[in-house]
C-alpha cells in the first residue's frame, strides 16, 4: 500500500510531517500550518528542516498550498 501511494520514498522527516499533516487536516483534508506545527509529532524539528519538508511534500505532490491572505493553509492529496 505504501507503494501504491508513493510513501516509500518519502524520508522520516517527510513521512512525519505527512503524518502530521494528516492529524491536524479537518474532513475536507485541509490544514494551516500553524497548528501542524503545534503537532507533538513535528515540535522538535528544526524550524528549517519543518519548512524544508513542506516544499519538498508540495513538490511531490501530496500537498497543496491554497490561495489565503491571512493563514498558510495547505491541502492533503486526495
Amino acid at each position: 500500500m505504501e507503494a501504491d501511494l508513493g510513501l516509500t520514498t518519502l524520508t522520516e522527516a517527510e513521512k512525519t510531517v505527512l503524518a502530521a499533516a494528516v492529524l491536524a487536516a479537518d474532513h475536507d483534508g485541509i490544514f494551516e500550518i500553524s497548528v501542524l506545527q503545534s503537532q507533538s509529532m513535528v515540535a522538535q524539528m528544526s524550524h528549517s528542516t519543518f519548512f524544508r519538508v513542506i516544499r519538498t511534500l508540495g513538490e511531490k505532490g501530496l500537498i497543496y498550498r491554497m490561495t489565503d491572505e491571512k493563514r498558510s493553509l495547505y491541502r492533503l492529496k486526495a
